[in-house]
């Protein structure tokens, strides 16, 4: 996603869905006595569940980074009051979700998959830095990968 992309239905339906998925986990939690709810797995769970055409007519791709900027949006006053045709005016910024901060959410020996330098890849995690990223490939070697060189990021 481009650093910012004008705002439409699909998107302003789909950050708020993430925020209120989040607020229902964290809600759930502490209804059944558990304050150490694992909103985050809930919310990406729900994310990465829905149909690619959503994200289609959105305009973004369903990646990690996408997920984050959606879902750390901060709702401008009036914009649920928006007419849809009128949702343009207002725009999503994606700039300040960095690789690493997505990154930091994998636990060791998670299979991710990445787009480096324009070509998709599976790995396993490792360990990541504020400018690498440490994975195992497919055939066991540890790599490392500098984090700008990370276009996109999937499960």
């Amino acid at each position: 996603m481009d650093d910012s992309i004008p705002m439409n239905k699909t998107l302003l339906n789909l950050c708020i869905f993430l925020q209120d998925t989040k607020r229902q986990a964290i809600s759930e939690g502490i209804l059944i006595g558990n304050n150490n709810t694992d909103w985050y797995n809930a919310v990406k769970k729900a994310y990465f569940g829905l149909e690619k055409k959503i994200f289609e007519e959105a305009g973004i791709k369903q990646n990690l980074m996408n997920l984050e900027a959606l879902l750390y949006y901060q709702l401008p006053e009036g914009i649920r009051s928006t007419e849809y045709d009128q949702l343009h005016k207002f725009s999503l910024n994606t700039k300040g979700f960095s690789r690493y901060r997505v990154l930091k959410s994998f636990v060791q020996g998670e299979v991710i998959k990445l787009s480096v330098d324009g070509v998709k890849c599976e790995y396993t995690f490792i360990r990541v830095s504020n400018t690498h990223l440490f994975v195992s490939s497919a055939e066991g070697r540890e790599e490392k990968i500098d984090l700008g060189r990370i276009s996109s990021i999937t499960l």
